[in-house]
């Protein structure tokens, strides 16, 4: 039997991420609270649920965390960034 080889992530996808995290900083930078400790902690959470092979406790702990992406985004958006417009009206 062969020996299992490690999936290598995609670069298309890194580089996906990279964007991703580029949008999410500008959009949203860190308050001066946030420390590297407490985004360690974060995903060190994330990193122990997925270890312990319980789904629900996985995806219990990723939802946390995107409740806190999420609530970060809302708190305090970008001055220059204004609501978007719908019209519901038919016309």
């Amino acid at each position: 039997m062969e020996p299992v080889r490690p999936v290598q992530p995609l670069p298309l996808l890194l580089r996906l991420f990279d964007q991703f995290w580029l949008a999410f900083h500008a959009a949203a930078p860190p308050p001066r609270s946030r420390t590297p400790m407490n985004a360690y902690q974060g995903h060190a959470t994330i990193f122990e649920a997925i270890l312990s092979g319980d789904p629900d406790r996985a995806r219990a702990a990723i939802q946390d965390h995107y409740i806190g992406i999420e609530s970060k985004l809302t708190e305090n958006p970008p001055a220059d960034m204004s609501p978007v417009e719908t019209n519901t009206e038919a016309g």
